[in-house]
């Protein structure tokens, strides 16, 4: 089983090489590294093309044009292309995977073949463990409730099985929900009748909080964009 890391990048020289580095080191070695910047202003790109001719992986390099604010859209569009994997993962290029973390993620895709599934979530900061996130849900219904309360998904350790966002005809709307449009697909997701499963453990996915990501970001805006996803499912689903 193939497995492809898309790594979007936007600005994050001080942290993409032991990001990219931690990716390289993983135990489970039939992986691509597809590692796509988002039009970046500092120096990260060159420190990653740099370390891509000491990697032993099929590693690619490309940019997407800086679109959408406060979301990876474009980077992630981009990437579709080259993705090769059974299963695709998205890694933020600030954040750290433990080495075995691959391997873990991938005995829990031969244990419950999922179209898609999540694990908890360890923020970090400056070395220290800050906290732990997980959560649970026994069905589908139950994952539809909590989606109409708070987004019960941890975005970050999210593994898609290749052909799923096409087969069911699912895609991100970052015009009208921006950094939260991830939210809105696991509505969609939910809304075709399947469940984001759960590993229900820590795998090894190691989330940096800084003020420059995203999530700090949208906080910022006065735009309640987590009211506008429930009311728009609340909507349909009539819960």
């Amino acid at each position: 089983m193939k497995i492809t890391l898309i790594i979007p990048n936007y600005n994050k020289e001080n942290f993409v090489v032991d990001c990219v580095q931690s990716c390289i080191n993983q135990t489970y070695k039939n992986i691509e590294i597809i590692f796509i910047d988002n039009e970046s202003t500092d120096n990260s790109l060159q420190k990653v093309k740099d370390f891509k001719n000491s990697s032993m992986y099929d590693f690619i390099i490309d940019t997407a044009e800086n679109i959408y604010p406060m979301c990876w859209d474009e980077c992630i569009e981009k990437a579709q292309k080259y993705i090769t994997g059974d299963y695709y993962t998205i890694i933020g290029s600030d954040d750290l995977i433990k080495e075995d973390y691959i391997e873990k993620c991938v005995n829990f895709i031969n244990q419950k073949n999922p179209l898609c599934f999540q694990s908890d979530l360890l923020w970090f900061s400056n070395n220290q463990i800050l906290r732990q996130t997980n959560h649970r849900y026994s069905n589908l219904q139950n994952f539809k409730q909590q989606l109409l309360t708070r987004c019960c998904v941890n975005t970050p350790t999210v593994f898609y099985k290749k052909d799923l966002l096409e087969k069911f005809n699912l895609k991100t709307n970052p015009i009208e929900f921006s950094g939260a449009n991830d939210y809105d697909l696991y509505c969609q997701i939910a809304d075709s009748d399947i469940i984001v499963e759960n590993a229900e453990n820590w795998l090894g996915y190691l989330y940096r909080e800084n003020e420059h990501q995203c999530t700090w970001q949208m906080h910022k805006q006065s735009i309640p964009y987590d009211y506008l996803i429930q009311s728009k499912w609340k909507k349909k689903w009539e819960i």
